[in-house]
């Protein structure tokens, strides 16, 4: 099976919305909305794992039901961290969702809601080939190193340079042996689950990303979501 575990579990707070901000609407939707039913419709993904934020469980019981989302099976609580929150979801899995040692687990941002099926299919191709996928693009802009945040004398080529995104894959056994690893070194706060791999010194692979699968993090990010929604018709 591919199952995909959509992190929701985060308050926002640089969005400065009255909610947060997987829950603030666009065009009438939720933001997180928009990441579900990508992979919802999705024909390569049989299920969806939402880890939700303490609160908010009935919300994403009401979206069920009202947007149709009939692959989402589980519902489990975040965590502390990023990190926790997937382990939350991942150690569920394993111990108590009938899900096989073998199968394809992809961790998805819930606020990342341009994540396309080519990107969702690559990871999971890559995966089976390699172990492990993690949906990159390259960088496009000059790079440089700064310790002080207002200046800087040295430069990166940018041609070593890629950037992360999500989703990222791996089989569901190895990530719940990575992620415990992590803790267990007392590690809790890790990035995602490319940083992990990296800090456990294995090898990630790299699966395709879109310039378009951006993580909504600021006020502007809501403001060039919507001017894709425009430009795509869905607005």
């Amino acid at each position: 099976m591919k199952i995909a575990i959509i992190t929701a579990g985060g308050v926002g707070s640089r969005m400065k919305l009255e909610v947060p901000k997987q829950f603030h609407e666009i065009n009438g939707k939720p933001i997180i909305v928009y990441s579900l039913e990508v992979f919802n419709n999705c024909s390569e993904i049989d299920y969806i794992c939402v880890v939700f934020l303490e609160g908010y469980k009935q919300q994403f019981e009401n979206y069920i039901t009202k947007y149709r989302l009939n692959k989402i099976k589980w519902l489990v609580p975040g965590g502390a961290t990023n990190q926790m929150s997937i382990w939350n979801a991942i150690d569920y899995l394993k111990k108590n969702g009938g899900v096989h040692d073998d199968d394809i687990i992809l961790v998805h941002d819930g606020i990342r809601p341009l994540v396309s099926n080519e990107i969702i299919k690559d990871c999971i191709q890559v995966c089976e080939k390699n172990g492990n996928a993690v949906a990159i693009t390259p960088c496009n802009e000059a790079m440089v190193i700064s310790k002080t945040g207002t200046s800087s004398t040295e430069s990166i080529d940018r041609s070593l340079i890629w950037k992360t995104q999500t989703p990222h894959a791996m089989h569901l056994k190895d990530m719940h042996e990575l992620i415990s690893s992590t803790i267990n070194r007392g590690v809790t706060n890790s990035v995602a689950v490319c940083t992990m791999l990296i800090e456990s010194g294995k090898p990630i692979y790299f699966s395709k990303g879109n310039n378009l699968n951006f993580k909504l993090t600021t006020p502007e990010d809501i403001d060039l979501f919507i001017g894709i929604l425009k430009a795509q018709g869905r607005f």
